[in-house]
Formats: C-alpha cells, structure tokens, sequence
C-alpha cells in the first residue's frame, strides 16, 4: 500500500494548494466532484482522502454515505468553509477521523496527514471488509 491522497474539492486553486503541499509526502490524486472521488477510491485505493463537504453533485456527506459500501480502508479529513457543529458530527459519524474547516494552516494540514499516514503501516493493513476505520491510532507523534 502507497501513500495516496486523494484530494476531493471542486475549486481547483484549493486542489491545487494541497497537492503542492502534499506532493512530498505521497502520490497526490485530484478528484473535482464527488463522483469522479468514487472512481478513484475503487481503483486506486488511497491511504487517505481529504474531502471538501461543499460542491456541485455530490456534497462530502453524500461521498462519505456512499463510500460506506467501498470496503477501501482509508483515513479521511474532511474540509469545509462552514464551521457547522452538526455537519462536523454527521461527517464524524459517517466515518470521517478529522474535521478542519477553511482557510486552515498549512503546515498544521501537513502534519495532520503525515500523523494519519504514520498510523497505518504501509503493507500492515488488510482490507476486511470494514469501511472507513481508523487502523491505529490517529494521534501518533514522531519519534526522535
């Protein structure tokens, strides 16, 4: 298993922003609509996606609702402009492990990734049918 991120957000100059911020750190895939995310999921099978919860088609709810089936094991950061408790407690609820909203601090979105990616050995997970779960634990600090 790779690092891939998928980044899911139908404003280009946010996707952009994170895949140069990401770049270093995994394979960064762009996905523009909740749809195309769903395509992506299934065939490339990524670590981690980072969903926006606004956008055309698809909200991020709706992806989130239904990824649930996909059986991908992956760690999903969710990212909106709205600072809406109830959004972030359904998201949470659908499966989400964080919730950040917009602008967000760079290197702080960073280091909330590389903490994700560090929870889940690469080639330690086996897809068992369990959609959505953390393996590991989130909050997994370097150690120097």
């Amino acid at each position: 298993m790779s690092n891939k991120i998928l980044v899911v957000d139908d404003n280009p100059a946010d996707r952009k922003i994170l895949t140069c911020l990401l770049q270093t750190t995994g394979e960064v895939i762009e996905a523009s609509a909740g749809d195309e995310a769903l395509r992506i999921i299934e065939a490339e099978r990524p670590r981690i996606m980072l969903l926006d919860m606004t956008m055309p088609g698809m909200s991020g709810l709706e992806v989130l609702k239904a990824c649930q089936t996909s059986g991908v094991v992956m760690t999903i950061i969710v990212l909106t402009g709205r600072n809406d408790v109830d959004l972030a407690k359904r998201a949470l609820e659908l499966g989400a492990a964080e919730y950040t909203t917009k602008p967000f601090v760079l290197a702080n979105l960073k280091e909330k990734v590389g903490r994700c990616l560090e929870a889940v050995p690469k080639g330690k997970v086996k897809d068992d049918g369990h959609p959505w779960r953390i393996a590991g634990p989130v909050d997994v600090r370097p150690q120097h």
